[in-house]
Parts: C-alpha cells; structure tokens; sequence
C-alpha cells in the first residue's frame, strides 16, 4: 500500500490511530504491529524440518507425505508460495488432535 492509500485508510479510522517510526499503525499508544512475511526459501526449509521432527514421533499419514513432498519439490522449483502452502497444510494435519 503506498503512502497515499495508508494516510487515507487511517483518516477513516478515525484519530485513535497514529503512525509509528515505520509509517505502522499505532493503536492506543502501543507498539506498531509486526508484518511477518513468510514467503522464502528458509522458510520452506524450515516448515520441511519442522515436519520431520514431527513425523519422528509418529508415521505420517499417506496425504502428509504426499503434501510435504508437493510442497518441498515446489519450493526447490521456486514456487514458494504454494510450496508453502501445502508444508502448511501437511502440518495443520500432523498437528490435529488424533480420533481414538
């Protein structure tokens, strides 16, 4: 969003909001709000390892490893974003809490 955009979207929210040292929305007085971005090479790397170290305690299910092995062929072709997607949705499922 470019300055113009962000000065005018802070008008309609009314005198609440002040800007922080970065041009962030500062709610009440407090510190700016972090924009995370998660859209890079180490981050897939990362999700990938954090996969395996999930997958030490219990064998994946057939879609966990079909998604985790998608999702890290995608980001070694540069395709990060959907590559992180489906580390993601690999997780979302190694992670769910299991039927007994």
């Amino acid at each position: 969003m470019n300055a113009m955009a962000r000065a005018a979207s802070l008008a309609l929210l009314g005198s609440c909001v002040a800007l922080g040292p970065l041009g962030m929305p500062l709610v009440n007085g407090q510190t700016p709000i972090e924009q995370v971005t998660t859209d890079t090479p180490e981050y897939c790397l990362h999700l990938l390892q954090r996969l395996r170290q999930i997958e030490q305690n219990r064998p994946p299910p057939k879609d966990v490893s079909y998604l985790s092995d998608e999702g890290k062929l995608m980001c070694d072709h540069g395709q990060i974003r959907a590559g992180i997607t489906r580390l993601r949705r690999a997780m979302q499922i190694m992670l769910a809490p299991t039927e007994k």
